[in-house]
């Protein structure tokens, strides 16, 4: 038997077996595009509780002064920056950081806080190449809150931070990684613009064509497929 025909003889096979799994892949995204991922999570069904302030006898009497008369829902104690903040969360919405030991009110953070909470967050020898805050406009690479302080590092990865100035907290890390991942979700969710959504109608119909491929594709792979294409595996064992 000639070589071609080995090969074309061990196409089928490989595309038989690889076509399983192909048939997988693209009902599981057919699967996955046709369900809000809401449902999925079972968010649909989650209560909604109204914000309810702390009462003030359970509030740090630091945190009480400077909060403003802000009804408080939540606070959060722990030592960052070699000091002991206090993350408040108000009943509104806001945020702010509290410094206890100073007993100020640190937010909005302004561009030296910035910059230390991003060389406290990064673990490389880069320095920082700018500070910047973000009011309105924010890159493509950043879908968070704003405003928002983004820092850019010196480094071969090109990272960059983006901080909370209520919080403090780093909202997002990305690096030319992050980048080139994102731009294939782009293209594997259909998502050209905001990137985040994978139930709109333009995937949930391309994923259904692919299906509907894929299975006839193995559809007629099973039908063409016949019992003098696996001979030459009969024949190469008795040649052994």
């Amino acid at each position: 038997m000639k070589t071609h025909k080995y090969v074309s003889q061990l196409h089928k096979l490989v595309g038989l077996v690889i076509g399983l799994q192909i048939l997988l892949w693209v009902s599981g995204g057919f699967v996955m595009s046709f369900f809000d991922i809401e449902r999925v999570r079972g968010e649909h069904l989650m209560a909604a509780h109204a914000p309810r302030p702390l009462p003030p006898t359970a509030i740090p009497a630091t945190v009480h002064r400077v909060a403003g008369g802000r009804d408080i829902r939540s606070v959060t104690i722990e030592y960052r920056l070699d000091r002991p903040l206090a993350e408040v969360a108000f009943a509104d919405g806001g945020r702010a950081l509290v410094d206890l030991e100073g007993a100020a009110l640190l937010s909005p953070l302004d561009a030296g806080w910035a910059r230390r909470i991003a060389e406290a967050d990064y673990a490389g020898e880069a320095d920082i190449a700018a500070v910047e805050l973000i009011r309105g406009d924010p890159p493509q690479e950043y879908r968070g809150p704003l405003p928002v302080w983004r820092v850019a590092l010196a480094d071969d990865e090109e990272t960059t931070l983006y901080i909370s100035p209520e919080s403090g907290r780093v909202l997002a890390r990305r690096n030319r990684i992050w980048r080139l991942y994102d731009f294939f979700w782009m293209l594997h969710i259909m998502d050209y613009d905001e990137r985040v959504d994978f139930n709109h109608p333009l995937l949930v119909t391309a994923a259904l064509i692919a299906f509907l491929m894929a299975a006839s594709g193995l559809g007629l792979m099973f039908w063409r497929l016949g019992r003098r294409d696996f001979a030459w595996l009969g024949g190469t064992r008795r040649k052994k």
